[in-house]
C-alpha cells in the first residue's frame, strides 16, 4: 500500500484500520492519509518520508493493540512526514507501542508524532510505550502525555501550556 500525494480515506466507523502483516509494505511519502481507527504493522514493512497520517479520526477501543502499534517483528522507518493521533485510544490500552527485538527494526530519523488536534476535549491523555526514539514528540490541544517506559527523543520535545508529562517513575 503507497500514498504519494492526494488524500486517503480509510474506515468510516470506530475499529476500522490499516494492517500490514508478514511480507506486506506500507510507504507513506506524501498526502494525506485519513485512518478511521488504528494502524498497525506485525511483522511486515513500513516506512513513512512525507506528508500525513491521521489517527483515530473517528474511534479505536482495542484493549490489546494501540492505536499506532509496531509490533517487535516489524521493520519500520521514518524519515519525514508527520503522524497526528486525533484522540486517545478509548479501551484504555496504549496509544502508541513501538516494540523491537529479533528480526524487527525502528529507525525515527526525521518527522514528527503529535499527540491531539486542537478539537480535543480538555484533560484528554495519551499513554506512549516505545523502545525507539522519537525525532519529534509533540502536544496539541492541551493534550497530557502518559509513559509507559523511558522516552527519548532526538530533536523536539513540545508540551502545550497546558499539556502534562506523567512520567510513571520513568525518565
Amino acid at each position: 500500500f503507497r500514498v504519494v500525494n492526494g488524500t486517503v480515506i480509510l474506515g468510516n466507523s470506530s475499529g476500522n484500520g490499516l494492517q500490514t502483516v508478514s511480507t506486506g509494505t506500507f510507504e507513506m511519502q506524501n498526502g494525506t492519509l485519513d485512518i478511521a481507527g488504528r494502524f498497525e504493522v506485525s511483522g511486515g514493512n513500513a516506512s513513512i518520508s512525507g506528508g500525513v497520517v491521521n489517527l483515530n479520526t473517528i474511534g479505536h477501543g482495542s484493549s490489546t493493540l494501540a492505536t499506532f502499534d509496531l509490533s517487535a517483528t516489524s521493520v519500520f522507518s521514518m524519515t519525514g512526514g508527520t503522524v497526528v493521533l486525533t484522540k486517545p485510544a478509548t479501551a484504555g490500552y496504549y496509544d502508541i507501542e513501538i516494540s523491537n527485538s529479533g528480526s524487527g527494526s525502528k529507525a525515527i530519523t526525521g518527522g514528527t508524532f503529535v499527540l491531539g488536534t486542537a478539537a480535543l476535549p480538555a484533560n484528554s491523555t495519551f499513554t506512549v510505550s516505545s523502545v525507539a526514539a522519537f525525532y519529534n514528540l509533540a502536544t496539541s490541544g492541551g493534550a497530557n502525555l502518559r509513559l509507559m517506559n523511558n522516552l527519548t527523543v532526538s530533536e523536539n520535545l513540545q508540551l502545550e501550556t497546558n499539556s502534562e508529562l506523567m512520567l510513571n517513575g520513568n525518565t
